[in-house]
């Protein structure tokens, strides 16, 4: 059986200088290898509810990394490991819930939520998101950012219509061109990385 490495994790929010209540939701386990951030948007409390949600969708259904062997075990159909399956299942769910919710009450209409995820086993982080939300990595003092975002301006830089400078002024920067609960349907990127000693 593979060994799960060794985590400690802290998780902080805060409601910043312009808004008058804070939309995230955070969960952070390290002893199911699992840490969840969800930044709510949507009108007054409508962020607050899709952020949650969806928060509790991944804690219901990803579980533990605890079984490092199972998690790093591919689906011959998929190419995915169990680690990435239960993430992409999980994040279909979650979007699904969100959408019937923000139907049922004209408040929250048009509700949504970004989302990271990072499931790590082994000497593997599954990292999965939806939005403008990031990962980042230190390692050895340098920090890398592992999520590309959707959004306008990251379509902007792409297609070479402004650089990564000119994106930091745009007073488009905050638009998003993926969340959950906007659509019927959305997916995550998933893709998985070798973490070493130290790294945060």
């Amino acid at each position: 059986m593979i060994e799960l490495v060794s985590l400690s994790a802290v998780a902080l929010s805060d409601v910043g200088r312009v808004r008058e209540h804070n939309e995230d939701a955070v969960f952070v386990d390290p002893d199911q290898g699992l840490a969840v951030l969800a930044d709510g948007m949507g009108g007054y409390m409508a962020g607050e509810v899709a952020s949650q949600i969806a928060i509790e969708v991944l804690r219901e259904h990803v579980g533990s990394a605890t079984d490092a062997t199972l998690m790093a075990k591919v689906d011959p159909l998929t190419g995915l490991t169990t680690a990435a399956q239960r993430i992409r299942n999980a994040v279909i769910e979650a979007n699904q819930r969100i959408y019937a919710e923000a139907a049922k009450k004209r408040d929250q209409d048009g509700m949504g939520t970004t989302l990271v995820v990072v499931l790590v086993y082994a000497e593997t982080a599954c990292v999965a998101h939806v939005g403008d939300s990031r990962v980042y990595r230190l390692r050895n003092g340098l920090l890398s950012q592992i999520t590309r975002d959707h959004s306008l301006v990251q379509e902007q830089i792409d297609a070479g219509k402004l650089t990564a400078e000119e994106a930091k002024g745009s007073g488009y920067k905050n638009l998003v061109t993926r969340a959950l609960g906007i659509d019927a349907l959305t997916e995550a990127d998933i893709n998985e990385f070798r973490i070493a000693p130290g790294d945060i």
